[in-house]
């Protein structure tokens, strides 16, 4: 269980593998990591309190973590903080670090705000992490009925795609209420909401595709030292398997055999961790 600082510490979002993070990363303790998906810190919190020469270069889509960053992070003066996507790193980078964590997927924060994210709140159907570009409402009105559903089964694992898809293109929701009134209607089992809402998440925010893009940056000799670590913390089967792939065919070798999944204790005190799974690599 939590303590009443870490309660404090992790409002915005409970990051999952800490302390498996944290032993992966004692090999550079003395480096510069990349935290590619900064969200609350709470990740790049736990690694500065544990390793006081490291430093971390941050980036973040959405402007609400840099925003409570700067409203609630102490330690300012070991970090760089980006808005920015994981397509734009390589921009970023100056000079080759000493690893990167990405704990993929949408954070507590954003599940709370009101933009969609999360099937039990009364929100507009926005889903974007950046707050910039398509919405999942204008994604649902410019899609037919064919590109929608493929968008269900390849990203919400729905074999049924064409038929929710269907649904959704004849009443075209605009809540997240309404989405989930008509699923409710009309499909049943709530794992379904769930896998919807993330089909919708993922198309609109590109993340696979933006993925893609951070993977092909750490390919680069002028990105990551030989020898640094990559953490990859992933949430949906594909998302596991494109960092798999990634690290067979390139310069990094895998640490462990297979992914790993979070230990009992942390799937009861953090249901977050449920479908998580880690995977590491170091750079050869």
């Amino acid at each position: 269980m939590m303590n009443v600082r870490q309660e404090k510490q992790y409002e915005y979002h409970i990051p999952v593998f800490c302390k498996e993070v944290k032993e992966l990363f004692r090999m550079v303790a003395n480096g510069v990591i990349v935290d590619a998906t900064f969200g609350g810190g709470g990740h790049s919190r736990e690694l500065l309190d544990s390793y006081p020469q490291m430093r971390i270069i941050g980036i973040d889509r959405d402007p609400d973590a840099i925003s409570n960053f700067r409203k609630n992070f102490s330690d300012k003066e070991r970090i760089e903080l980006y808005n920015v996507r994981f397509s734009e790193l390589c921009n970023i980078i100056k000079t080759p670090v000493d690893g990167i964590l990405a704990d993929l997927g949408v954070s507590s924060h954003q599940l709370k705000s009101m933009r969609g994210f999360s099937y039990n709140e009364d929100a507009y159907l926005d889903l974007r992490m950046d707050k910039e570009g398509e919405t999942a409402v204008s994604l649902i009105a410019r899609l037919n009925t064919g590109q929608l559903a493929n968008i269900l089964k390849e990203y919400g694992d729905l074999s049924h795609g064409f038929y929710i898809a269907n649904i959704i293109k004849k009443y075209k929701p605009r809540y997240a209420s309404e989405l989930r009134s008509l699923l409710e209607k009309y499909v049943r089992g709530r794992r379904i909401f769930a896998r919807v809402f993330q089909a919708l998440r993922i198309a609109v925010n590109r993340e696979f595709t933006e993925l893609s893009s951070l993977l092909e940056c750490l390919d680069n000799d002028k990105t990551v030292k030989k020898s640094g670590v990559a953490v990859f913390i992933t949430y949906h089967s594909k998302e596991d398997k494109i960092v798999k792939e990634f690290f067979k065919k390139s310069s990094w070798q895998e640490i462990y055999k297979k992914g790993i999944k979070p230990e009992r204790e942390e799937v009861l005190n953090n249901r977050a961790a449920r479908s998580a799974r880690l995977r590491a690599a170091q750079k050869i």
